[in-house]
């Protein structure tokens, strides 16, 4: 039971995690949103209401649902606003009291969801015949589960197939040395042969200079 001072109607939410930016871009955008509605930080937490929300009895009701919903939502604000993949944390009640019960759901980063049409890996050739919007999709969904230095070259190529190409993203990045750099190493451990004279990048700082590049991708999507 967390304590009171939650100045949030009465019902169900769940809370938010992604970049600050993204979801002050998620608050704006959603405002006169009929289907969901971001609520500024409170306590250090922004939540997410929708009205599917309201015909739920359980926690497990409310997750579910917000599963989906965010799945639509990050693809849909990726394509309209560039934002990167926001994630579901906890489900939450506040009640008439204004204090809200706290569940924790099992994963941090739960979307967008991987489609059972697009679990098996997936080629160039996959790639491009697929909707933009699965594209988006797609990439978004590789993204999240990047771990490795492969899984951010798998990441970079669904970036620039999603642009038209290598060259053309290289034009969008904002830092092209740092995606020539980063594409380069990446493919470097894909053969586990670093090259030696290859500027060092730290797989953490690779991952925060990924997102950048991603966003580059989706604010040109062909």
């Amino acid at each position: 039971m967390m304590g009171g001072g939650w100045n949030l109607p009465v019902g169900w939410y769940v809370s938010l995690h992604g970049e600050a930016s993204d979801l002050q871009t998620w608050l704006t955008a959603l405002a006169d949103s009929r289907d969901a509605k971001v609520f500024a930080r409170q306590h250090d937490t922004w939540f997410l209401t929708s009205e599917q929300f309201d015909v739920a009895s359980t926690e497990n009701d409310v997750r579910e649902a917000a599963f989906t919903l965010l799945d639509e939502l990050n693809v849909r604000m990726a394509l309209s606003h560039a934002t990167l993949p926001i994630a579901l944390v906890t489900v939450d009640r506040i009640e008439d009291d204004g204090a809200g019960t706290r569940y924790r759901v099992s994963t941090m980063s739960s979307l967008p969801s991987v489609r059972p049409n697009i679990t098996q890996a997936m080629g160039k050739d996959d790639f491009e015949n697929l909707p933009k919007v699965e594209k988006v999709r797609r990439l978004l969904s590789q993204l999240v589960r990047s771990r490795t230095w492969e899984d951010v070259y798998r990441t970079l190529e669904f970036a620039e197939l999603l642009v038209g190409g290598q060259r053309l993203l290289d034009g969008y990045v904002s830092d092209s040395k740092i995606y020539s750099r980063l594409r380069q190493i990446a493919n470097s451990y894909r053969h586990v042969t670093v090259p030696k004279n290859a500027p060092a990048i730290r797989l953490d700082d690779g991952m925060r200079h990924l997102r950048t590049i991603v966003r580059a991708a989706l604010s040109h999507a062909a």
